[in-house]
């Protein structure tokens, strides 16, 4: 039968206060099957929790059901069956009246059962107000909102970004561009901090706590770090990838929802804990500290006559690392043939053309602490009404060293030669350098909090969500410091750096001499005596939603829905660099600097065997607070600067259709935000000149969007579901795009050169298709299948804290404007698919593989005319063996994920000034990764497991970038051991 529309959009509000219609209800359909099958498909189709226990109704078949409401589905499939139906409370039918409100009702415990009676006993239980589609969020239960609990994770997973890489469709990654302090330095962890989801980074897509978004404090972009959260401690997380009109303004990629545990959720009360400890392989290596540790409990509790619940959850966690690095000096680039504009001549792969002229064999050490909390109040004085409370926060700390003896031959027209070949071209090579020795901290102090209240109360057929929030996330990095210890004449390598692979890795070859310079770093004198940097930037968020929704109980429409959001977000950061002259006197030598605390053999054994001088951060610390601090300009203190205000007001409408089997949900969106910036103008320390205004700077922006959404939910038959999702969705340019800092420089001429944000950047906006199909089927067998396809106009990619896609842009008269311009096109398609299937009575396997097929058109003079989309690797895939008997159960984990571009070829011209290296073929991927994991644990006393398990079997690559797709002339490499750990969770 055709869906019969009440009416257009146009008339939600009139719908929302007609009277209600008679009392009718969809459908109930289910086939004769064994009952176990039968309950779940009734729970699937009614939304109802029905809950038993397996063992009981063993051997059982149910009837055949067709029925218009839940009790008569339910009274027909048990008909004849040795089964007692308990009902419970909070919106299902009653058993028989009770003398004050029956708050029990959402235990999933009863402390007092029923006497016993042949058979079984079924409890029917009503979803509680919390669980139903909260504001700003589809249904939980929907299909397209995969969910993260605890069993799908492991101990190896030692954050929440880490955990989600089990889920189709997620990459994690160690560093990104979006804002990421530390780079490669950050990638040397060899910890998951960020994801992409279905080919797109982390600023398309929305992670919310319970529903709001979460504060975050990157400087450049819109991504959240995902590494600040824990793997376990929250009560689930649902990963959203068809959001509604509630939250598709800000999410073309997913929702990431982060949901606190409530007391009145089924199976929380009580107490639980958790606790891992082990040692991490690659840091014991080294003779380094070694040590994981992590400690998590969680406590809930119902009281007042089950009026009020509390929950309560903290997390610590504790780790050191300490891995090898090797990288290349930024700009020691060259061709190795080059025209006479410096290109790769045509006809040559610039790619397999690359002369990389220095290699950095690096050593990091460090420790990562990690604490988290959540808080949850709930009053429940009636079934008709919830006031909650939610609080969580989570805090980083990283202190992080990195040493480095670095050969370095390109780093100004001096240390190359250029040879004419003839046609016009000209041979590069590498004839001067010199050895390096430097040190560098790379500290990290992250957090934030987020407190909400709100309530949902019931008016009849009326529901009223209203809410506020508030909330502050901090990224900072104080007190970076560095060193370094050479000189052009005293550690002079006069030949250059010549290099050849080995192993995948880029390593010198050294005459005698070179070779004694190389092992005699104690005896290079120091270069820069000490740099400091401070950053720090927050984001302080403060709003509010309201919502009402009108249930109808017949015809085909099933509910409508009006909302509307405000939300304020203050957005501050600054960087002061300063360069100190005092800490050390001229000429000292390493060995004489005080600062030497130990040696390391070897960088990376059979690789990079050269013993390394370790530096003592504190002592350097301490030298560079002593010293006489330097002069700071106005360009010193605000060169960096960036204060935003971004101001969002969205309303939405929503009305869902039902006819039978099938479900319709239309929206519609609309949106307004507005931005305003203010920033420095880099160059005469804020005095005019030459008629160019420096100083602070002020600029505005709007950004509006309507945005439509259609979704369908079809249930084809028992256990089967078919759903597909029409809508679209917007992004704006992060503030650090349309304004951030701006420099002007006068070049070598006369003429003006300005590089600064585009405040006319246009804001994102993609069609989003999704078509999905679930099948559940009787012993755990099931599949899920996606096809999806994604196409986003005035595309802008992440370039970091560089702007997007510059470009030179004509100004006035000898000026020069390079600012950030909006690409074309991209277009991405994806196949994404998960099945679990019983092997035998005691094994199961399991997988998931997303395939993604991204190109985008940047519009960009130096770049191919297509590109391949940033951060969408080819192919993600996962497989799972499980075994479970008794007491006993092991898991063996596989992960394989295809290369993918991070960083487009836009490398600016070598520090000589022969190259210029700009090209597609010049694109950073980060190379093909693979992880295996594996567990085995034991239950004791029915509450406890005890799990022994390993991170990283295999000992792969944390991280392997190079230029190029496939040509390992220029790669950056980081290594990692295993992790072997014990864990225990109990509960009480």
């Amino acid at each position: 039968m055709p869906f019969r529309f009440a009416g257009p959009l146009l008339i939600l509000p009139a719908a929302l206060l007609a009277p209600a219609p008679a009392l009718a209800q969809r459908r109930i359909t289910i086939a004769a099957q064994p009952l176990d099958a039968a309950l779940l498909a009734l729970a699937r189709q009614s939304g109802r929790n029905i809950l038993f226990a397996p063992a009981s109704i063993a051997g059982m078949v149910a009837r055949p059901v067709d029925s218009s409401d839940f009790d008569s589905a339910l009274a027909q499939m048990l008909a004849g069956l040795p089964v007692r139906i308990v009902h419970q409370a909070a919106g299902v039918s009653i058993a028989r009246a009770a003398p004050h409100p029956p708050h029990t009702a959402d235990r999933t415990r009863v402390s007092a059962p029923p006497a016993a009676v042949e058979g079984a006993t079924i409890y029917v239980i009503a979803t509680r107000i919390a669980q139903r589609p909260t504001l700003g969020l589809p249904d939980g239960n929907a299909p397209d909102a995969d969910v993260l609990t605890s069993d799908r994770t492991t101990p190896a997973d030692r954050n929440l970004a880490e955990a989600l890489a089990r889920m189709p469709g997620v990459l994690t990654l160690a560093t990104n561009l979006q804002g990421d302090l530390g780079g490669i330095d950050r990638a040397a962890r060899a910890e998951g901090q960020f994801t992409a989801i279905r080919g797109l980074s982390g600023a398309y897509s929305l992670v919310t706590i319970d529903g709001v978004a979460m504060p975050q404090g990157l400087p450049y972009g819109r991504d959240a770090q995902m590494g600040l959260l824990p793997a376990f401690g929250f009560g689930s997380v649902r990963l959203i990838k068809t959001p509604g009109p509630e939250r598709s303004g800000d999410a073309t990629g997913a929702v990431i929802d982060l949901q606190t545990p409530s007391a009145f959720d089924p199976g929380v009360e009580g107490v639980r804990m958790t606790a891992a400890a082990g040692v991490d392989g690659g840091a014991s290596g080294y003779g380094q500290r070694a040590g994981f540790g992590q400690f998590g409990l969680r406590y809930a509790r119902r009281f007042g006559d089950d009026r009020w619940g509390v929950a309560l959850g903290v997390q610590v966690s504790r780790r050191a690392f300490a891995n090898s690095q090797q990288t290349y000096q930024q700009g020691s680039v060259e061709f190795r043939v080059v025209d006479a504009q410096g290109r790769s001549p045509a006809g040559m792969d610039p790619a397999a053309n690359l002369l990389l002229t220095s290699v950095n064999a690096q050593f990091t050490r460090g420790e990562t602490r990690n604490a988290s909390a959540v808080a949850a109040i709930d009053f429940r004085p009636s079934s008709d009404l919830h006031v909650y409370a939610r609080w969580s926060a989570a805090e980083s700390a990283t202190d992080q060293d990195i040493y480095q003896l670095g050969f370095q031959g390109g780093a100004g027209i001096a240390d190359i030669t250029r040879t004419p070949i003839g046609n016009g071209n000209y041979a590069l090579a590498s004839t001067r350098g010199s050895l390096h020795y430097w040190y560098q901290t790379n500290p990290e102090r992250t957090h934030f909090a987020l407190g909400q209240i709100g309530t949902v109360a019931q008016l009849g057929t009326f529901e009223l969500r209203a809410r506020a929030q508030y909330g502050v996330g901090v990224v900072s990095r104080p007190d970076h410091i560095e060193t370094s210890f050479w000189d052009s004449d005293a550690t002079a390598l006069p030949h250059g750096v010549q290099l050849a692979l080995q192993g995948g890795y880029p390593v010198p070859l050294l005459d005698a001499a070179d070779a004694a310079l190389a092992r005699a770093v104690l005896d290079y004198p120091v270069h820069r005596q000490g740099q400091k940097r401070d950053q720090r930037s927050d984001d302080h968020r403060l709003g509010g939603d309201l919502a009402l929704a009108r249930r109808f109980n017949g015809g085909a429409v099933e509910q409508v829905e009006l909302g509307v959001s405000w939300v304020r977000s203050l957005r501050h950061n600054r960087q002061v660099d300063l360069d100190y002259v005092g800490p050390l006197a001229r000429h000292t030598q390493l060995a004489q600097s005080g600062l030497v605390a130990g040696a390391l053999p070897a960088i990376l054994p059979g690789i990079y065997d050269f013993r390394l001088p370790l530096i003592d951060g504190a002592l350097l610390r301490a030298r560079i607070a002593a010293a006489p601090p330097p002069t700071i300009t106005p360009d010193i203190a605000n060169g960096s600067s960036l204060d935003a205000t971004e101001t969002i007001a969205a309303g939405y409408a929503r009305m869902v259709m039902m006819q039978g089997p099938v479900t319709l949900t239309a929206g519609l969106r609309g949106e307004v935000a507005q931005l305003a910036t203010r920033y420095w103008v880099l160059g005469n320390n804020g005095v005019a000149a030459n008629g160019i205004a420096y100083g602070w700077k002020d600029s505005h922006n709007d950004f509006a969007a309507l945005l439509p959404s259609l979704a369908l939910r079809w249930q084809t038959m028992p256990g089967s579901v078919f759903r597909a999702a029409l809508w679209i969705s917007y992004a704006r340019p992060a503030a650090a795009q349309v304004a951030g800092s701006a420099i002007v420089d006068t070049t070598p001429t006369g003429g003006v050169q300005i590089t600064r944000g585009n405040p006319d950047l246009r804001a994102m906006r993609a069609i989003n298709l999704d078509v999905g199909q679930q099948w559940r089927w009787r012993g755990g067998a099931q599949l899920d299948i996606a096809l999806f396809a994604k196409r986003i106009a005035h595309y802008l990619y992440d370039a970091g804290g560089d702007y997007a896609n510059a470009q030179r842009v004509a100004g006035g008269a000898g000026t020069t404007v390079i600012q950030p311009q909006n690409g074309g096109t991209a277009t991405l398609l994806g196949l994404e698919t998960s099945a679990a299937l019983p092997l035998a009575r005691d094994w199961t396997i399991g997988g998931a593989a997303t395939l993604l097929h991204g190109r985008v058109r940047l519009r960009n003079p130096d770049l191919s005319a297509v590109e391949q989309l940033q951060y969408a690797p080819d192919y993600n895939v996962s497989a799972e063996l499980r075994y479970h008997r008794g007491p006993w159960s092991a898991r063996l984990i596989g992960r394989w994920t295809g290369a993918y571009i991070q960083q487009y070829g836009l490398l600016g011209t070598s520090a000589s000034g022969y190259s210029v290296l700009a090209s597609s073929a010049l694109d950073t991927w980060v190379r093909p990764a693979a992880q295996v994991d594996a567990s085995i644990s034991r239950t004791i006393a029915k509450t406890a497991t005890l799990r022994l398990f390993a991170r990283n079997l295999l000992a792969d690559l944390a991280y392997r970038s190079t230029i190029g797709r496939t040509a390992d002339t220029v790669p950056q490499t980081i290594s990692a051991g295993r992790l072997i750990g014990l864990a225990i969770e109990d509960r009480f």
